[in-house]
């Protein structure tokens, strides 16, 4: 029996739950920060325009599978703790040390977390379309 297939690009798990791809996208996020991230580094760029290029160059690599990430199961925390993790190597905090994520997102300049920014992407394509499609944003909301 086949547990996951790609179809039109996306990877889709067999109770179409996204968990797939919401871990695929999860990696990739991860994957594309490390290399961006030594290099920043060895440039010598300040912490908030580092902070700034991961809006644009890292999170988009994220957000553009909205649709799919917002019926994942805890796609919102997965999501946050990945920011998290961003922002504590940014600030060169050690991973055994616990420091709260909206803390280390203010210290980083983020104004929203990684969930907020999916959930509100969520809205917008929930009230572009002439129906309601309120039924898609109840697995992300429960998950909060």
């Amino acid at each position: 029996m086949v547990r996951e297939k790609i179809i039109l690009g996306v990877l889709v798990d067999f109770d179409s739950s996204f968990t797939l791809l919401l871990n695929w996208a999860l990696k990739r996020g991860w994957e594309t920060f490390v290399p961006f991230f030594h290099a920043a580094e060895s440039g010598g760029f300040s912490l908030r325009m580092l902070a700034a290029q991961v809006e644009t160059c890292i999170v988009t690599k994220i957000t553009h599978l909205v649709p799919f990430l917002c019926v994942a199961p805890r796609a919102y925390h997965k999501l946050n703790r990945l920011q998290w993790r961003w922002g504590k190597i940014f600030l060169g905090i050690r991973d055994h040390v616990e420091v709260r994520q909206t803390l280390v997102r203010t210290h980083c300049g983020w104004q929203l977390s990684l969930g907020a920014k999916v959930a509100s992407e969520v809205l917008v394509i929930c009230y572009s379309f002439p129906y309601p499609c309120f039924a898609v944003i109840s697995p992300v909301a429960s998950d909060a």
